[in-house]
């Protein structure tokens, strides 16, 4: 019977919490529940946080790998897969067909980087995407 309280002990040992509360695996990585969320757009190269945030633009990984994102005109639509070793790969976007004066800059942008991001980072409620000496910034959308 000494045997059930050190099982017990050890496999909540193994179940841990990261800054979100949100569980992390063993090795430190996220959870599939930490990622599949709608992240906010907050920070990318040549747009101020003005202009991001007037487009309300964000990207959904609830219901990876099938993704999604809107940067203020037409959706966008894409597979993404992570690896737990935080790479990820991007396959072709696709888009509805919208003209948005002085819309479209922003999306244009997006959807030609996000094929170079190869790696991925979570820190509590953030997310960044790099590649190519580039990065995109992201807030989780639950998180206030």
């Amino acid at each position: 019977m000494k045997l059930l309280p050190l099982t017990a002990s050890l496999l909540l040992s193994a179940c841990t919490a990261n800054s979100s509360g949100l569980p992390i695996q063993s090795d430190n990585t996220p959870d599939s529940a930490s990622i599949k969320r709608v992240w906010m757009l907050t920070r990318l190269e040549g747009f101020s946080p003005n202009q991001i945030t007037a487009s309300k633009a964000q990207m959904n990984w609830q219901n990876l790998p099938q993704a999604g994102a809107y940067m203020g005109c037409n959706q966008l639509m894409f597979k993404t897969e992570t690896q737990t070793d935080g790479t990820v790969s991007f396959g072709p976007v696709a888009s509805t067909r919208m003209y948005c004066k002085n819309k479209m800059d922003l999306e244009k942008t997006f959807a030609s980087m996000l094929p170079v991001m190869t790696r991925y980072q979570i820190n509590g409620h953030n997310l960044i995407l790099s590649g190519d000496g580039k990065e995109m910034h992201f807030v989780a959308q639950d998180w206030d």
